[in-house]
């Protein structure tokens, strides 16, 4: 898609959030949801700006995935330790 096809798409998009903010259902986290999305427009939108900028960050998110997956089972290690010692490994890993 060219940057005018993805500025078009773009522009429904924020209509689309317009309307369904301004619509206020039982739904409260729909509600949150276009709030969250109209509240970091400018951010979500920056790569119709700048042409070397990715359109979303699944690069960096699959790199700390490990660190994170990792922290939770650090938790859970049975000891000190333990932890510990499951921490090294992983940073040896990486």
């Amino acid at each position: 898609m060219n940057t005018s096809g993805a500025s078009e798409a773009v522009g429904r998009r924020i209509a689309c959030l317009d309307a369904g903010a301004a619509v206020r259902g039982p739904d409260v986290s729909a509600t949150a949801a276009f709030d969250y999305s109209l509240k970091r427009w400018i951010a979500l939108t920056r790569y119709l700006d700048d042409g070397q900028l990715p359109i979303d960050n699944n690069h960096i998110e699959q790199r700390i995935r490990p660190v994170a997956v990792g922290r939770n089972n650090w938790l859970f290690a049975g000891s000190l330790r333990a932890g510990k010692r499951a921490a090294a490994v992983m940073a040896l890993e990486q």
